[in-house]
């Protein structure tokens, strides 16, 4: 869907022969509350969020004809006008595909000191009123946004750094402010503990138990090697010439944490965890870690993209070539015209998602895969017992995405490097596949967790299934689904075929938008077209 919002339309009209002061003002507010809507309707955008600054529309108006054709030709002047700027560039128009790709627009120019598109921020929401001005106080700025972002604080961070670079990203946000994005990670929902205060005081829950042979700081060690290895802001923060203090260190991984493995924020030793993280996130420990990655290489194969297609504004002014006279129409709420967006397991083709119309193509690029439909499968995590059971022995050392990577494996016949099964772990493409395989216990236990995630799962469609597959049949019918792959850090988005919608699935609630998965730190959703 695309929203349009315009927060004002002003008329000049220059000789017109109507007697009648109130006509143009009438037809105006037709044009805007039915007439452009249908307009919107009749030649849909891009898809995304679009904000107008300004566009100014020249429109004949014949008055021997009907006041209806005149206020469709209007409106459908604006449209074309709207999509002209936008194929051209104007600066007067920004269209951002979704919302949080606005909060990184805004983090990325206070990091830069670009402020030229915050009238479009205040536009999205994502500027409120009562903020510092960009550039008089970005820090406070920054952290006031990402407290607002109710999901994915270290993701929006991540790609912060991705996009600037850590030295850009640690000038606006400084010591203070790398704890207090930290601290807002750490509070966010799933995390119940704060592993920043101290990283050594820490009460564990009643019904958790620690088994007393296992070797903690050794499963720190290799749990945080494993986190450090596979997470991009880690490999960005110790490739970067900064040289930060403790506390600093241990806010950093604190946020890697949350961003790659947040599930090891909330275990019983999640400050020690900290504590091991943040030693090798310093530049002198991380030989042995990895080559730091250039900068524009995005987990799963993806290629930097710009800030937003730079190109839409918020009045529209539609006038005569001699003006004379001035009708405004000021929405105190401005309304929304929506319109509607019209392999096997190596197949990683990249493709663009690209219209026409549009400016130079910056969307992110999705891989294909025959297996889309497992990411159904978070829909009964829960009911299967996760994410409590990969939390325990024998995996304390182990990170949740890989363990997940290993179940999805034995759930569907699917390499690790599919992209439905890095989209699901939250894995990268470009992570070293260097984790020691399963030993036997762990293989096992692995196994037990796909048998019952399985069963979860074909509990949910047996009652629709004439014929009696198994559990893991039945999954891998459901999961054997053409798709498109899209993800950034911290959101993915799963694009089916539209005639691959399938009622039972929907009845069974198994293709239902998972949204904000806090455990994977990442939000998904489903899309058919």
């Amino acid at each position: 869907m695309s929203d349009l919002t315009i927060g004002r339309l002003t008329a000049t009209v220059g000789d017109w022969p109507d007697t009648d002061p109130d006509h143009v003002p009438r037809m105006l507010r037709h044009m805007a509350d039915t007439r452009l809507q249908d307009a919107v309707r009749a030649h849909p955008f891009p898809g995304g969020e679009w904000c107008v600054r300004r566009v100014d529309v020249d429109v004949e108006l014949d008055p021997e004809r009907p006041d209806s054709a005149l206020e469709a030709d209007w409106a459908n002047q604006i449209v074309v006008a709207l999509r002209r700027s936008l194929r051209d560039g104007s600066l007067d128009v920004v269209r951002y595909e979704r919302s949080e790709q606005a909060v990184d627009d805004l983090l990325a120019g206070l990091a830069t000191g670009d402020h030229d598109r915050a009238w479009a921020w205040l536009q999205v929401g994502v500027l409120a009123a009562g903020d510092p001005e960009p550039g008089a106080a970005s820090r406070e700025l920054c952290l006031r946004v990402i407290e607002r972002t109710p999901f994915g604080v270290a993701a929006a961070l991540g790609r912060l750094v991705e996009r600037v670079g850590a030295s850009v990203a640690h000038r606006l946000l400084g010591s203070e402010g790398w704890i207090a994005a930290a601290e807002l990670a750490a509070g966010q929902p799933g995390v119940t503990a704060s592993p920043l205060q101290a990283a050594t005081a820490r009460t564990e829950p009643p019904d958790r138990t620690v088994d007393p042979s296992v070797n903690l700081g050794s499963s720190f060690a290799r749990r945080a090697t494993a986190v450090a290895t596979m997470s991009p802001l880690a490999t960005a923060l110790r490739g970067s010439s900064l040289r930060p203090d403790d506390a600093t260190l241990r806010a950093w991984a604190v946020l890697v944490m949350a961003g790659s493995d947040p599930t090891g924020l909330r275990c019983p030793e999640s400050a020690g965890l900290v504590r091991a993280l943040a030693e090798l996130l310093r530049p002198a420990t991380a030989v042995g870690l990895g080559a730091t990655s250039p900068r524009g290489t995005r987990r799963g194969g993806q290629r930097d993209r710009a800030p937003a297609d730079q190109t839409i504004s918020t009045s529209h002014a539609a006038s005569d070539q001699s003006s004379h006279h001035s009708h405004d129409l000021n929405f105190a709420t401005p309304p929304s015209h929506s319109a509607g967006k019209a392999g096997d397991n190596r197949d990683v083709a990249a493709i663009g998602r690209h219209d026409a119309d549009s400016a130079p193509d910056e969307s992110v690029v999705g891989a294909r895969t025959a297996w889309g439909g497992l990411l159904f499968l978070l829909n009964t995590a829960a009911d299967a017992g996760l994410p409590d059971s990969l939390d325990e022995p024998p995996f304390l050392d182990r990170p949740t995405p890989w363990l997940v990577q290993q179940l999805c494996v034995r759930l569907v016949p699917a390499l690790p490097d599919n992209p439905a099964v890095l989209a699901f772990s939250n894995v990268g493409l470009d992570v070293p596949g260097d984790q020691l395989p399963p030993d036997a216990s762990e293989a096992a236990a692995l196994d037990r967790c796909a048998a019952r995630w399985a069963a979860a799962t074909a509990s949910r469609l047996r009652p629709r299934v004439v014929d009696t597959p198994s559990d893991l049949e039945l999954v891998r019918m459901l999961a054997r689904r053409d798709a498109t792959v899209l993800r950034e850090p911290g959101w993915v988005e799963v694009v089916l075929r539209l005639d691959d919608v399938d009622l039972d699935i929907r009845h069974s609630g198994l293709d239902i938008d998972p949204g904000w998965i806090w455990w994977l730190g990442q939000v998904v959703r489903f899309l058919y077209e």
